[in-house]
């Protein structure tokens, strides 16, 4: 079980940069700088990069108890939270913000954009796991799958069909 904390030690990363980031941008206005925004979102991005890689390569879902895959989905909502809440801080003073910074971090934004789609991307997929009920429809649908068929469809668009 120390393994799986230990694991997951870039969520519990990018959660506190994200809330480090959260906070900063919530003090006075003058203790700012363009770079240092810059900065605190090149930070998130590679701290948000780091928890999508170990999420995707090896499932830490496997062999661990519900408690703790229920504590990390917790933390995988709060992260969605605070870069939400970043994303739409950062963007509401964005027009405050010289020409040439204003380019460098529009385009973090939108690198933190689609980090964020990826991290939603994980978080429902561990919802899923987490809803026995839901799972066992998952499995029931997978089960009738036509193996012969090329093209898969986008599986919320199919979920949903399931899920009513």
């Amino acid at each position: 079980m120390i393994q799986d904390y230990g694991r997951m030690q870039p969520l519990y990363e990018a959660m506190s940069v994200g809330s480090y980031t959260v906070a900063w941008l919530e003090r006075e206005e003058r203790d700012r700088s363009d770079f240092e925004l810059q900065f605190n979102l090149a930070r998130l991005n590679r701290a948000i990069e780091g928890f999508i890689e170990v999420a995707s390569n090896g499932n830490p879902l496997l062999e661990s108890p519900r408690h703790v895959l229920q504590g990390l989905t917790f933390c995988v909502e709060t992260l969605n939270c605070l870069t939400q809440r970043v994303t739409s801080t950062v963007r509401e003073r964005l027009q405050r913000v010289g020409p040439k910074p204003q380019a460098a971090i529009g385009l973090l934004l939108d690198q933190t954009d689609m980090l964020a789609e990826k991290v939603e991307g994980i978080l429902e997929s561990w919802q899923i796991a987490l809803d026995e009920n839901l799972s066992a429809k998952v499995d029931t649908a997978l089960s009738q799958i036509d193996r012969s068929k090329t093209e898969i469809p986008d599986w919320r668009k199919t979920l949903e069909l399931i899920s009513d």
